[in-house]
């Protein structure tokens, strides 16, 4: 099979590869050849390094849920609301309402 030393070398092989099929696999990162339709090594590398930061803070989300650990802000869930806040004249905080987004004058 090998030395302790060669099996080590290889376990750390073992790891990349899983690491790279996260990244390709379909129901995550779903990074495949023409993922981004820059011109460029530069804009590609940026590209690239833009998709394996997602993919890291979707698993150490993934990580934080399983094990309950949510002492840094990284970790905590996506808050339910997505919405806009508006500030009124007072400077009190107010969550706009669908009236907010019609057009003014309608």
């Amino acid at each position: 099979m090998g030395s302790p030393e060669w099996q080590a070398s290889y376990g750390r092989r073992a790891h990349v590869e899983s690491v790279f099929g996260n990244l390709r696999n379909p129901s995550t990162q779903n990074i495949r050849r023409g993922f981004c339709r820059v011109i460029g090594l530069i804009k590609t590398t940026l590209m690239l390094a833009f998709e394996v930061m997602a993919a890291n803070l979707r698993l150490v989300r993934e990580w934080a849920k399983r094990t309950g650990e949510n002492s840094d802000p990284l970790h905590e869930p996506f808050p339910e609301d997505h919405g806009f806040e508006e500030i009124d004249a007072e400077g009190n905080v107010r969550v706009a309402s669908s009236d907010d987004l019609s057009p003014p004058g309608s």
